[in-house]
């Protein structure tokens, strides 16, 4: 029984690893073999831990691959098809979802088939729908710095960079010295309202 548990798994990660590889965006296949891997705990024969089992096996956090297999439970596979196409969030596909049937988006009187060939006027269907519902377009969250000083010190060397390679006396240059000198007063402000 052992020997055909891992066999399983073995062909559940392959297809998650194909899926992911082929479609470059998460598949409703692909989110089908993630949910078969969890509900069936078929990750138990390599760690016992979901949130461990996600980073080591299938490259991605446990809340990524959750939040993959409740849209799956929640959508459908046509929520994937169309998340291929064009970048939309679940709040979005929910105020679409009415005009998504079929493999295609009705949108003012039109059908566009959601498909490859199609993408562009799916784009367009999507954010016209997106508009009409209301739904504002979310800001990408920003990227986490890993090490804040490090980032830092990293821009702070581009700036040197671009103050050294400035010609000497040149208004840009100026600019530049004046605007670091700014900086600086600002940064001992801030640091002084602190130690206070």
């Amino acid at each position: 029984m052992e020997e055909k548990e891992m066999l399983e798994l073995g062909i559940a990660l392959g297809q998650q690893h194909a899926f992911g590889a082929v479609a470059g965006r998460c598949s409703a296949a692909q989110a089908e073999t993630l949910r078969h891997i969890r509900e069936e705990k078929l990750y138990l024969k390599c760690n016992p831990v979901w949130r461990d089992f996600c980073p080591q096996y299938l490259g991605m956090t446990s809340s990524n691959a959750d939040d993959i297999i409740r849209r799956l439970e929640e959508f459908g596979p046509r929520y994937f098809a169309v998340a291929q196409l064009t970048r939309i969030s679940p709040d979005v596909y929910r105020a679409i979802q009415p005009a998504v049937k079929d493999g295609v988006i009705e949108y003012h009187g039109r059908t566009v088939e959601v498909s490859p060939e199609n993408a562009r006027e799916v784009r367009v269907a999507v954010a016209g729908l997106r508009r009409e519902a209301g739904v504002r377009k979310t800001p990408a969250p920003a990227k986490p710095v890993e090490d804040p000083l490090a980032d830092l010190n990293r821009r702070f060397e581009t700036l040197l960079q671009e103050v050294s390679t400035a010609a000497p006396g040149a208004p840009e240059a100026q600019a530049l010295a004046q605007s670091l000198s700014r900086m600086v007063t600002r940064l001992g402000i801030v640091l002084l309202g602190k130690a206070a």
